[in-house]
C-alpha cells in the first residue's frame, strides 16, 4: 500500500469468529514495535512523508508497516484526507494504546539502565516499629550491592502513620503486621513470612524459672505495654480479657523495641515482641518465650505497595524480601508464606 491507496483499500467481511481469531494471532504473533512506533507517528504527524524523513525511511516502508496491520486485522487504520492521512477509531484506539506502550517501554529502559549500571534511582520503603531491624540492615545491604547509587529512605511507623505516605508515593513500599484498617483499594499486598507475637520475661524475671505457666500467672504483673490504641495493644488486651485479667497499673507505654529490651534487663516486666527479635537478640537480652498462646492472626507480616507502581526497584525490593526471609532469616525461625512477585 502506498500513500495514494490508503482510502482505496476495501476489507473483505469476516465473521464473529473469525475476525476474533484474527486479532488474536495478530497481536500474540504478528504485531512488531516497529509498527508501533510508526503509527504512533503518524497520528502526530498526520502525513506519510513527514514520518518517513523522520523515520530515515521511505514513504513506502512506512505505507508497508500499515499495510499489513490492515491485512492482518481486515480493517482500516488510515483514511486519506487531503495531502495527509488521518486515523479511523480503530486507529486511533491502536496509536492511544501504542503511545502508552512506547512511555511504558521509555520508562522501563530509563529503570532498567539505572538498576544495571547503578547510576540512578530512588526507593521509600517504610516498616513498623518491631520490623524495621529486621527488615532495613538486609534489605538496605542486598540492594546497595546490586543497585550502588540508588538512594534509600527508610522511614519506621504504623501502618497508619506510613499508609498516607504510601498513597501519596512519598515512600514506595511499607512491610507491616497490622494492614486491613488502612488498606484502600488503590494498594495491593502480599504475606512475605509468619512472624507469631509471643509474651516474653527476662531470663531473671521469677517466672522464667517455672516449668509450667499460664495466663493465670500473669495476674497482677507489670508489662511494657504498646500504646494505647495501637493494633498491638488492642490484640493484647483481648488476650487478657479471654484469660478474666486486665492490664494491672504500674505499667510502661514504649513503641521503642531497643528499649524494650532493656526495661526487660532493668525490671520484672511481661512484653509482647515478636517471635524473631527474641531469637535474634536471645544473646544481647537473655529472655524466656512464656508458653503462652497469643490470639491467632498476629503473625503474618506483609509487603503493600500502590497498585499502579511500575517501578523495578519495587519488584527488586519484593525480590529481595522473599530471598531473605527463605535464607538469611531462617536461623531466627521466619517462615516464608509465598512466592516472590507481584
Amino acid at each position: 500500500m502506498n500513500s495514494r491507496s490508503v482510502n482505496k483499500k476495501v476489507m473483505p467481511k469476516q465473521g464473529p469468529r473469525s475476525e476474533a481469531l484474527l486479532i488474536e494471532r495478530f497481536f500474540s504473533r504478528r504485531l512488531r514495535l516497529s509498527q508501533v512506533r510508526v503509527l504512533v507517528a503518524i497520528a502526530s504527524a498526520g502525513q506519510l512523508k513527514l514520518v518517513a524523513e523522520e523515520m530515515n525511511v521511505t514513504p513506502a516502508a512506512v505505507s508497508k508497516q500499515i499495510s499489513e496491520m490492515e491485512d492482518a486485522l481486515k480493517h482500516p487504520i488510515l483514511q486519506r484526507s487531503g495531502n495527509g492521512v488521518v486515523l479511523t477509531e480503530l486507529g486511533h484506539l491502536l496509536a492511544r494504546r501504542g503511545r502508552e506502550l512506547l512511555d511504558q517501554l521509555d520508562r522501563t529502559r530509563v529503570e532498567v539502565e539505572a538498576m544495571c549500571t547503578g547510576q540512578a534511582g530512588r526507593i521509600g520503603i517504610g516498616a513498623g516499629y518491631s520490623l524495621s531491624a529486621l527488615i532495613f540492615p538486609a534489605l538496605a545491604f542486598t540492594l546497595k550491592r546490586q543497585t550502588p547509587n540508588v538512594t534509600l529512605s527508610l522511614k519506621e511507623g504504623t501502618f497508619s502513620y506510613l499508609a498516607p505516605m504510601l498513597a501519596d508515593s512519598t515512600i514506595d513500599l511499607v512491610v507491616a503486621r497490622y494492614t486491613t484498617h488502612r488498606l484502600i483499594s488503590s494498594f495491593r499486598q502480599q504475606t512475605i513470612f509468619q512472624d507469631p507475637m509471643v509474651v516474653v520475661c527476662s531470663a531473671h524475671h521469677p517466672l522464667a524459672a517455672k516449668s509450667d505457666v499460664g495466663w493465670a500467672d500473669l495476674e497482677g504483673l507489670p508489662w511494657i505495654l504498646p500504646e494505647a490504641g495501637s493494633p498491638n495493644r488492642e490484640y493484647l488486651e483481648r488476650d487478657l480479657a479471654q484469660h478474666g485479667l486486665t492490664v494491672p497499673p504500674g505499667c510502661v507505654e514504649s513503641q521503642t523495641w531497643t528499649m524494650n529490651l532493656e526495661l526487660l534487663t532493668i525490671y520484672p516486666f511481661l512484653a509482647m515482641l515478636p517471635l524473631t527479635l527474641t531469637r535474634k537478640y536471645r544473646f544481647v537480652t537473655p529472655m524466656r518465650v512464656l508458653p503462652v498462646s497469643m490470639e491467632a492472626g498476629l503473625g503474618a507480616v506483609k509487603a503493600v505497595w500502590r497498585e499502579d507502581s511500575d517501578d523495578v526497584l519495587v519488584d527488586l525490593a519484593l525480590q529481595t524480601l522473599h530471598r531473605n526471609a527463605r535464607d538469611a532469616w531462617n536461623d531466627v525461625g521466619i517462615v516464608q508464606q509465598s512466592q516472590p512477585g507481584r
